[in-house]
């Protein structure tokens, strides 16, 4: 009788294939937030001055536009 409790609470507290889909699927999407929350930063960062990356931060900023996000203040030319 025990062991049927226990496989009954196993399963009840077991993700099925969806779920784990779905968890992983909000677990990368909060990973790509927290990327683009990251990059802004570096963005926004008056401190760095760095001319030889300036294309590649270019390039973010873009990227950022495409997605109806502005450039900050490191964009406003």
């Amino acid at each position: 009788m025990l062991y049927n409790f226990s496989e009954k609470l196993r399963a009840a507290v077991t993700p099925s294939d969806e779920e784990k889909q779905s968890l992983l699927a909000e677990l990368m999407q909060n990973r790509a937030c927290q990327a683009l929350e990251d990059i802004r930063k570096v963005l926004d960062d008056d401190r760095l001055d760095d001319p030889t990356c300036f294309y590649r931060i270019e390039e973010i900023v873009r990227i950022y536009e495409k997605t109806g996000s502005n450039g900050g203040s490191r964009h406003d030319f």
